[in-house]
């Protein structure tokens, strides 16, 4: 049985839920204007041809290979960004209207962030051993910290979507029971039980 929080910081399970989307929501938004913003002001190729010029001179095709990487890693975090806009914004329609379903993509791409900061701060775990720095340290204080506030965070949303069930009474369903034959029974014949 996993632990089910009654509020969110002193809100209720479903005003909690709702600020959680919403704190979701703006900076995805937010990150969106600013790709949007730095892709139409920002000259690239000046960028990169200033980069391989001060820091790479020694680089075969530095300008190519340079500029195909920032090209794929804006349009992966164009694409990232605005998946998380739609999920919180299915987060909070879900919420207002009581559909779970619509809260269920949130709530994965919750748990994906919570796995990927587990593995970063194992691998951060790793370079401290090797390299003994202060800084990693602080920074896996930091991701224990993310994955604290984001698993408590799961379990808030997770909470609202069982109480949204069970108050729709599908979470537990009436299961049919068969008698068994020593007792005369017709295999045709059924009992009602709950779990």
């Amino acid at each position: 049985m996993v632990w089910e929080p009654t509020g969110c910081c002193c809100f209720s399970r479903r005003t909690g839920s709702l600020i959680l989307g919403c704190l979701a929501l703006i900076p995805a938004l937010i990150v969106i204007l600013m790709l949007i913003h730095g892709l139409v002001v920002v000259d690239l190729k000046e960028v990169v041809y200033e980069v391989c010029k001060n820091h790479l001179q020694e680089m075969e095709n530095c300008e190519g290979l340079i500029g195909k990487a920032v090209i794929g890693m804006i349009t992966v975090y164009m694409v990232l960004a605005v998946l998380h806009a739609i999920f919180s914004s299915m987060l909070i329609h879900g919420i207002r209207r009581d559909k779970t379903c619509l809260m269920v993509p949130h709530m994965v791409m919750k748990l994906i962030g919570i796995i990927f900061a587990i593995i970063a701060s194992a691998a951060l775990l790793v370079i401290i051993m090797v390299d003994g720095t202060y800084v990693v340290l602080f920074a896996i204080i930091l991701y224990g910290l993310i994955i604290f506030l984001e698993t408590y965070f799961l379990l808030v949303l997770r909470a609202h979507y069982l109480d949204i069930k069970r108050s729709e009474g599908s979470l537990h369903k009436v299961l049919p029971e068969a008698p068994s034959f020593d007792e005369g029974g017709s295999p045709f014949q059924s009992k009602t039980f709950y779990p």
